[in-house]
């Protein structure tokens, strides 16, 4: 969210605003290009992030592989969202890994739908990757695939997607020579930083506490 003030000499104020803890993966429906070693689909989706396979948690694509084999889980529905969280095997296998991307789409139609957000995860990687969106992805699929030349399977311990905050309707107000900030009283704080194109000292991390005052926090700078 970019906050640019009319008023001459204020600076403008860049929010960071957290995503909800509403995981919009465990309501989806889970696919994948195959099925190997009983690792269905769902198993990437049951809200338990054990990186053992044995432990009957994590999906695996066929074997032996194909080149490109995938795994989507359609939210059946555009969300905001805010994070993807992607937790890998971590008992053995770690070659798999090699070559792995995550795609977001916009809707479910394979045919129809276009790409929002993509990113290759690099090699090598930590068990849990997490993507943060700001602002938020509007966006109905999520995918973990395979590019490249070599045949390899996915094989994923969890696929956590969080819906973002709603948009924040922030009030900015000078008075005197303070900015007083507002916002909805759900939101508890603000992290604060200035921008570094004004010619000024910039802010570094500045976290206030707001008072609540009726249905709105206040903080003044």
């Amino acid at each position: 969210c970019q906050i640019w003030s009319a008023i001459p000499s204020l600076p403008s104020l860049y929010g960071v605003f957290p995503f909800t803890p509403d995981n919009v993966a465990l309501s989806g429906t889970a696919t994948q290009s195959s099925t190997g070693y009983g690792g269905v689909p769902e198993r990437a989706i049951d809200g338990n992030t054990d990186g053992d396979f044995w432990h009957l948690s994590a999906s695996d694509t066929g074997y032996p592989p194909v080149v490109d084999e995938w795994w989507e889980v359609d939210l059946g529905a555009a969300e905001r969202i805010g994070q993807i969280r992607v937790w890998l095997r971590t008992d053995c296998c770690f070659d798999h890994r090699r070559d792995l991307r995550l795609v977001v789409y916009d809707q479910a139609d394979p045919v129809t739908r276009h790409v929002v957000w993509t990113q290759d995860f690099g090699y090598p990687q930590p068990d849990l990757m997490e993507f943060d969106f700001s602002p938020a992805l509007i966006a109905a699929v999520v995918r973990v695939e395979h590019f490249g030349e070599i045949p390899l399977p996915v094989t994923l311990a969890e696929v956590q997607v969080f819906r973002a905050m709603p948009p924040l309707q922030l009030g900015i107000q000078r008075v005197g020579d303070q900015i007083v900030l507002s916002w909805p009283a759900p939101v508890s704080g603000l992290v604060l930083e200035s921008l570094s194109d004004f010619g000024q000292e910039p802010w570094t991390s500045i976290l206030e506490t707001p008072q609540l005052l009726g249905d709105r926090r206040v903080v003044t700078l």
